[in-house]
Parts: structure tokens; sequence; C-alpha cells
């Protein structure tokens, strides 16, 4: 299991933080491994943590960025928003 912490960064990310995750899980294709998403505001934006199961931490991390792109894109209330870093952390439970 990998742990990817996204930041979000917009005010449009701050007002729809109760979405994001729910923005995540619909966006996200059968075989991306996304197990769980929890999204925290903060000033000027929102954190993400995503939990992947993935062959590796390259892949969590790319499949990440894939998906927050995708949502950041598409997602109405989101205009404006950008991906800030991504860190991503191997071995988690």
């Amino acid at each position: 299991m990998y742990l990817i912490v996204a930041q979000v960064i917009g005010t449009g990310a701050t007002a729809s933080v109760g979405r994001l995750g729910s923005i995540l899980e619909v966006s996200k294709d059968p075989g991306d491994g996304l197990e769980h998403v929890y999204a925290q505001a903060m000033d000027g934006g929102a954190l993400l943590a995503m939990f992947f199961v993935a062959s590796g931490l390259d892949t969590a991390e790319r499949t990440a960025r894939k998906l927050c792109t995708r949502a950041l894109t598409t997602a109405p209330g989101l205009d404006g928003c950008v991906l800030g870093q991504l860190l991503g952390v191997e071995g988690i439970l």
C-alpha cells in the first residue's frame, strides 16, 4: 500500500474539499488501485491523502497525478485550481 499526498492550490479546492474525494473516486479507472481518499482544507487550497495498491511507488505517484489532473480539468467548481507538490510514501499498512 502506498500513501500519496497531493497539494491542490486554489480557492475552488478549499470550497470543494467535501467533494474532492468523491470526484477522484468517480474519476478513477478500473485497475488504478485507488483504495481511499481523504481531503483536508488548508489556506488557499486542500491536501489530499490517497491510498493506493500498486506495483510500485512510481506507479502510485503517476496514477495520483493522472487522477488529480483529470479531476482539476473536468470537475465543476475547480476552475483555476492546480496540482502543487506531490509526495509518495512506500509501505503504508
